[in-house]
C-alpha cells in the first residue's frame, strides 16, 4: 500500500507530495526519463455461452510511485459485445478515492472507428475536498476499474472460438495517462522497442503520438505508461 504523509495546495486542490512507497515492480529510479514507471492491463477473460454477463477488470501496477488519478479511454469492435457498466475497482474503492465517473463516448463516424468507445476518470483526491485518500495504490497489481460486459451470442459463430478484443484507445493527449499526487507530473504512452519508427496519429490504438510532448515546455509530460489490450474470449459449443 501506497501513503504520502505531507500535504501541498495546487489550484485549490490538496494533494500528497512526500512518498512512502513499497515495492519495486520495474525498478524505476528518481530521474524523470522515458521509463515504465506504470503499467495498465486489460485482463483477458474466457466464458463460456453460460456466462453471458460477467466482469473484466483494468489492472494497473506501479514501480513504487503513488497514482492520484488515471484517464482511460477504452474501445471495442465486436457488435456482440456490450459494456453495460463500469464499477470502481479495488484501488478507488479500497483507498477512497474521492472521483470515478465513466461515460459512453461511442461514435461511429467511419468504418475504422470503434464500435464502443468508453472514457474513465478516476481521481485520489477531487477539488477542495480535505479529506485524504487512505492510500494512492499497493505493492501489487490491482484493478482501478471493472467493466460489467454482456455477449450476445446471437451475433457469434458459436462453433468457432471467438476473440472480442478491447484496446485502449486515444483521440487526444489527455487520453490514458496516469498523473500523480503532486499534480506535476503527466505520464503518457511508453513507446517500445519495436514500435520505434510506427507513426502516431490521432484517433490511435497504439499510444499518444509525439506532438503530445513539447520539447521546449518546462513541465513536459513523460513517456511511463505500457499498456496491454485484452478482452474476451468465447469457449466453443464445442468445448462445452
Amino acid at each position: 500500500m501506497i501513503r504520502l504523509q505531507k500535504t501541498k495546495y495546487i489550484c485549490g486542490i490538496i494533494f500528497l507530495t512526500v512518498v512512502v512507497a513499497a515495492g519495486n515492480l520495474f525498478a524505476a529510479d528518481s530521474t524523470m526519463a522515458d521509463r515504465p514507471y506504470y503499467k495498465i492491463t486489460i485482463e483477458n477473460e474466457s466464458y463460456s455461452l453460460g456466462q453471458l454477463i460477467d466482469t473484466v477488470d483494468i489492472s494497473i501496477e506501479s514501480s513504487g510511485k503513488p497514482i492520484g488519478g488515471v484517464d482511460i479511454k477504452i474501445g471495442f469492435d465486436s457488435p456482440a459485445l456490450e459494456i453495460l457498466e463500469i464499477i470502481p475497482g479495488e484501488i478507488p474503492d479500497s483507498c477512497g478515492w474521492k472521483f470515478f465517473n465513466t461515460r459512453d463516448v461511442s461514435f461511429k463516424t467511419s468504418g475504422e472507428a470503434p464500435t464502443g468507445v468508453w472514457q474513465i476518470l478516476a481521481m485520489a483526491e477531487f477539488g477542495g475536498d480535505t479529506v485524504r485518500a487512505v492510500c494512492y495504490g499497493f505493492d501489487r497489481k490491482a484493478s482501478i476499474a471493472k467493466l460489467i460486459i454482456h455477449v450476445d451470442s446471437s451475433k457469434l459463430d458459436l462453433e468457432t472460438d471467438s476473440a472480442l478484443a478491447i484496446f485502449f484507445y486515444w483521440q487526444d493527449c489527455g487520453d490514458n495517462t496516469v498523473t500523480n499526487i503532486s499534480g506535476d507530473s503527466l505520464y503518457l504512452s511508453l513507446i517500445s522497442a519495436n514500435e520505434k519508427d510506427t507513426l502516431r496519429v490521432f484517433p490511435s490504438r497504439i499510444g499518444a503520438p509525439d506532438s503530445c510532448i513539447n520539447p521546449k515546455a518546462q513541465n513536459k509530460p513523460v513517456r511511463g505508461v505500457v499498456f496491454e489490450s485484452g478482452g474476451v474470449r468465447i469457449r466453443p459449443v464445442s468445448e462445452l
